[in-house]
């Protein structure tokens, strides 16, 4: 395990062997939003243009040169000995080890070996990868914040939240847990009520438990959904599951 973790969901914090360290007590909010956007983009430098429409999507200040370099200042001297902050030719980059774990990173890992020990078969080893990725991926991404960075890493996670649920409803089917398994799905209707795949999920695992009466609820709750928000009939798939 790497001696340098960083959670980028939830409160934002970099754990090391010395403690915990949280950059929005450091620098505030906008030390935070930094602090998210370098440690997300770790492996590469942000030009400072880019560091700035994220502190500042709709109106930055006249500035704001000088405000960013004094927030990635204040950060800077706070973060500790195992994390730095790089700035060169225009560009800031975080310093962290080689071996860094960073929360988010090891969502996207999670799910891809889920997936694959699926395709490969092999649906014992499944539920532990899901559980990582839905662990990490059910705490909120920089809570009150706002702008078109932080919406678009957001969905990145709610659907990498819908493929660890996917694969955690594909175990406990498996492994004949139906609770579960129709909780799992529950879950990604409420993510998306109109992701019409989730409740051809739903009816597959009620139906599996010999629920065919759930099944055809939720086939139900589908075609009025469909039919209320988007005017449209269930695809030809869900009417075959159904049938």
């Amino acid at each position: 395990m790497s001696a340098v973790r960083l959670y980028l969901t939830g409160d934002p914090a970099i754990e090391t062997e010395a403690g915990v360290v949280r950059p929005g007590d450091i620098a505030g909010r906008q030390g935070r939003l930094v602090f998210a956007l370098l440690a997300w983009r770790h492996e590469g430098a942000v030009p400072r243009g880019e560091v700035a429409e994220v502190l500042w999507p709709v109106d930055p200040p006249g500035s704001w040169e000088t405000t960013l370099s004094a927030v990635v200042s204040n950060l800077r001297k706070g973060l500790g000995s195992d994390i730095g902050i790089e700035h060169a030719v225009g560009c800031y980059q975080l310093d962290a080890p080689p071996d860094v774990w960073i929360d988010v990173e090891a969502a996207y890992r999670a799910v891809h070996e889920a997936e694959g020990a699926i395709r490969a078969g092999k649906i014992g080893s499944v539920y532990a990868w899901s559980g990582v990725a839905t662990s990490i991926t059910r705490r909120a991404f920089l809570a009150g914040e706002e702008g078109a960075w932080v919406e678009g890493r957001r969905r990145e996670l709610a659907a990498l939240r819908i493929r660890g649920l996917e694969a955690a409803v594909e175990f406990c089917v498996w492994n004949a847990e139906w609770g579960p398994a129709t909780r799992y799905a529950e879950s990604l209707i409420e993510m998306d009520p109109l992701r019409e795949s989730s409740y051809r999920t739903l009816m597959w695992a009620a139906a599996t438990a010999g629920d065919r009466s759930a099944a055809a609820r939720a086939y139900e709750r589908c075609r009025t959904v469909l039919a209320e928000e988007l005017g449209i009939l269930p695809h030809p798939d869900t009417e075959a599951l159904f049938d």
